[in-house]
């Protein structure tokens, strides 16, 4: 009996295996975003100035009402993006609302930056140019995307400080490998084809450059960086916090309406018909999907309390 005993023990099948447990939030955010602020700022500029780059260069060459609407596809970009490369199930789960919201404010937009009277031609030709603004708008999308992962792993004064910081430096080293200002040229020996420009005589020239700009051109290229570039990125940082990136692009896809805004308070240019009904639909679509978001809300905060 107590050998039938063995040898049933011995080919009865042995215990699955018990599961891992299940990794805290923390544990599966590290891997997604690194633990380290500086790699985490590298990145975020990195990608920024990846996509300012790639939009710079396709502008260069193409009509500006046909770049702004091109750059309208961060409005599709922005959850697809999420959706795939998100940290966390959260992130990757973008809800039917937000898409909705965001194929709305793609048309609301496409359809406000075409002209009174004109037709569709700017859509007529794709090549290079158009293809490196997609290109800055994927990256641009991209941004946002890791923005509202790293979040919730460093502070979003540290992020933003740290991209200010980074695209900054990578903007400095662009310039200096492809000798933009043509300083490397000027000094360089006559010798190597150089313009052997003396240290002196180089800096006698930028004194008198310096010298003759205005107040007013001081003030409009600090105004510039600051509101456009270290004020955008601390509102954005602030924002993202607790809105993710999907969510927060409804929000940034009003850009054509503020755009339309300071074209008349600036350049005195008249508001079309189009940005008009475009900026209506606009803020209708994003008022609408916002109330019913929050009724969505209300409606799982209530199922919690009677669970």
């Amino acid at each position: 009996m107590a050998f039938l005993s063995i040898t049933l023990r011995t080919i009865s099948p042995s215990p699955p295996p018990t599961p891992p447990p299940p990794q805290t939030f923390k544990e599966q955010i590290v891997k997604r975003v690194p633990n380290s602020i500086y790699l985490s700022s590298l990145e975020l500029s990195t990608i920024s100035f990846l996509g300012t780059l790639l939009n710079t260069g396709g502008l260069a060459s193409l009509p500006a009402l046909k770049g702004a609407t091109l750059l309208t596809s961060l409005n599709i970009f922005t959850p697809i993006i999420s959706s795939i490369f998100g940290a966390t199930e959260s992130e990757r789960k973008v809800d039917t609302l937000t898409w909705i919201g965001c194929l709305t404010a793609l048309i609301a937009s496409t359809y406000a930056l075409i002209p009174d009277g004109g037709g569709l031609d700017i859509f007529d030709g794709f090549g290079g140019a158009e293809f490196s603004v997609l290109g800055g708008s994927f990256f641009f999308a991209t941004a946002k995307v890791r923005l509202s992962s790293m979040l919730k792993v460093h502070g979003d004064e540290d992020l933003t400080t740290g991209r200010i910081v980074g695209q900054a430096g990578l903007a400095a080293a662009g310039l200096g490998i492809v000798d933009e200002t043509n300083l490397a040229h000027e000094l360089g020996p006559e010798l190597f084809g150089g313009g052997g420009v003396v240290v002196t005589d180089a800096a006698r020239i930028v004194g008198g450059w310096v010298g003759d700009v205005t107040l007013e051109q001081v003030f409009w290229v600090v105004a510039s960086s600051v509101l456009s570039g270290a004020g955008a990125l601390w509102c954005q940082g602030r924002g993202q916090k607790s809105v993710p990136a999907p969510k927060a692009q409804l929000f940034f896809s009003t850009q054509t309406i503020f755009a339309a805004v300071w074209a008349l308070v600036l350049l005195h240019e008249e508001i079309t018909n189009h940005e008009l009904v475009g900026g209506g639909i606009l803020v209708a679509g994003l008022t609408a999907v916002s109330y019913l978001q929050s009724r969505k809300d209300d409606e799982v905060e209530e199922d919690k309390k009677t669970q």
